[in-house]
């Protein structure tokens, strides 16, 4: 089992290749035993896509959006079982964050601005998200999605 606590000596899953399914059909990316501690990289909602000022999505490239990562097998793992997870850090490995407004009438009502719609990248320092250079909103990074393959289907 591996205890160490410094994110160097953790075995690492890459954020690529993305993949946008829980499925039982994808080869695992890591087996590991419970207890085992891992890093793992992970790509924004958007794929990436949006590095810029003026970035589009080009859904040719990647079609869907909010990739995950794994799978990952858990060694005794059955069908049924009750898995516990514990995420014990969540950093940006950006120092930006990245967004996409389509209809941005709420967001225009609550940020108190004009927002255009389409991407947006803002910085991220001092745990704020510097919306532009009056607005900054706090920074809570969130997991995104975890989740369990299906015995069943995809």
């Amino acid at each position: 089992m591996n205890t160490a606590n410094t994110p160097d000596s953790l075995p690492r899953i890459t954020a690529e290749p993305l993949v946008h399914e829980f499925s039982r059909h994808l080869p695992p990316r890591a087996t590991i035993v419970s207890g085992d501690r891992l890093l793992v990289e992970s790509e924004d909602a958007l794929s990436g896509q949006i590095a810029g000022p003026g970035d589009q999505r080009d859904k040719s490239l990647v079609p869907k959006s909010n990739p995950v990562n794994g799978p990952i097998e858990i060694k005794g793992a059955e069908p049924g079982d009750v898995l516990s997870v514990t995420i014990h850090s969540i950093e940006p490995w950006r120092p930006q964050a990245a967004t996409y407004t389509g209809a941005p009438k709420q967001l225009c009502e609550w940020l108190g601005t004009d927002v255009p719609p389409g991407g947006h990248v803002c910085r991220i320092a001092d745990g704020l998200i510097h919306w532009d250079d009056r607005i900054t909103i706090p920074y809570t990074p969130m997991l995104g999605c975890i989740g369990t393959a299906p015995e069943w289907g995809v």
